[in-house]
Formats: structure tokens, sequence, C-alpha cells
């Protein structure tokens, strides 16, 4: 398992410590996963990310960890950025 220590700096309150972890790639019967997880905020997260081939998840789990600090209502920033993505923007 590979682990990454980042400081978070909520858009409100103090900065902290968490740390990201992405887990080795596993091979399923029809797909690969890869476990990734989310410690340091007074509360654990963690799930297993899809993909057709190891590369792809890994990559997956990557894009994933950004937001599953969202969904656990976590919004700021990360130091160093773990994985930056563009803005959602429609297509007008």
């Amino acid at each position: 398992m590979q682990e990454l220590n980042v400081k978070f700096t909520p858009t409100e309150g103090d900065a902290r410590t968490i740390t990201l972890r992405i887990g080795d790639p596993v091979r399923g019967p029809s797909s690969w996963g890869v476990r990734i997880e989310i410690v340091g905020y007074g509360r654990r997260y963690a799930t297993v990310v899809q993909g057709e081939d190891w590369a792809q998840c890994l990559q997956l789990a990557a894009m994933v960890l950004p937001v599953a600090l969202q969904t656990m209502g976590l919004k700021g920033t990360l130091d160093p950025p773990f994985y930056e993505r563009e803005a959602n923007r429609p297509n007008l």
C-alpha cells in the first residue's frame, strides 16, 4: 500500500495532516480493483475502485481521492497537490 501524508487546508478552519492511501491492484474475475483510504480527519473513508486493468484502476484511484474528500464535506486544498482536476464547466 502506498501512503502519502498531505497538509489539508479547509476553506474554513485549521490545516491538519491527513493520510491518503492507495493499495495494491488485485485482479478479480471480471476487473481489477484497488482499495483507497483517507484517514486523519476524525473519520475514515475507504472504498474499492474498479478498472479494466491494473493501470486504469490506479489512475482512477488517484482521481477518486480528491472527490472522496469533497463527498466527506471536506473542501479545501492539499499540499502537496495530489490530483488536480479541471473545474466542471458546462458545455454551452
